[in-house]
């Protein structure tokens, strides 16, 4: 995504690079001409590209998908009827190639869309016998059944619980809708009363707490 978005050419001085294979051979001098990844301004550049496109656009539906519907370079929208998100696809492809952004590796929960994309594209990735998981905003979305999952592991084994390890097992869990907290309210309150209690980082939990992580069978 990054790589299809033009620098403005009184600014690629600022991405310049000094490079020589060796010791021995003079420094070569190179400016990149896209925006680069790693940078601290890239995403929001190549993020208000596709705002300006969705600005450009004629066609409401289609601006507010351009517009609202990404997470980066990852679209994620839906419509009423096969007969709206037909429109919605074939729209909104046509109209971010012309900022020079190609779209590839479409999935959906209904077979006649899939098929309609494999026969209107060469790059999109369909799999008709067995749909893929697919992973996005810290979900994963299985399209035959049409439901979100998590994917969590046990966790690191440590030899020793303390607010260190606690707070590190808890922030590994990604989880910007909130659809897990139910669950993860219980970990953050534990944590709450550890910081309450004004424990350092590797102190030993008091044993009502300790109680709670390992309860007696």
């Amino acid at each position: 995504m990054y790589r299809a978005c033009l620098m403005n050419s009184e600014q690629t001085s600022l991405h310049r690079i000094l490079w020589r294979d060796s010791e021995e051979l003079p420094i070569d001098t190179y400016e990149l001409l896209t925006v680069t990844y790693g940078t601290a301004s890239a995403s929001y550049l190549a993020t208000r590209c596709l705002k300006q496109l969705s600005i450009e656009c004629s066609d409401p539906v289609i601006s507010e998908v351009i517009g609202n519907h990404f997470y980066v370079d990852d679209l994620l929208t839906g419509a009423d009827s096969i007969t709206k998100l037909s429109h919605i696809i074939g729209k909104v492809k046509s109209k971010l190639l012309e900022g020079g952004f190609e779209l590839a590796k479409w999935t959906s929960n209904n077979l006649q869309i899939i098929r309609e994309l494999t026969l209107t594209s060469t790059i999109d990735r369909v799999d008709l016998g067995k749909y893929e998981n697919t992973r996005t905003l810290g979900l994963l979305w299985d399209p035959t059944s049409d439901e979100f999952r998590y994917q969590i592991s046990e966790g690191t084994k440590y030899n020793k619980i303390n607010k260190r390890t606690i707070l590190s097992d808890i922030a590994q869990v990604f989880d910007p809708l909130g659809l897990l907290c139910p669950v993860t309210i219980n970990a953050k309150i534990i944590l709450q009363e550890i910081w309450q209690a004004g424990l350092n980082w590797d102190e030993a939990l008091p044993n009502h707490i300790q109680s709670v992580l390992f309860p007696q069978k």
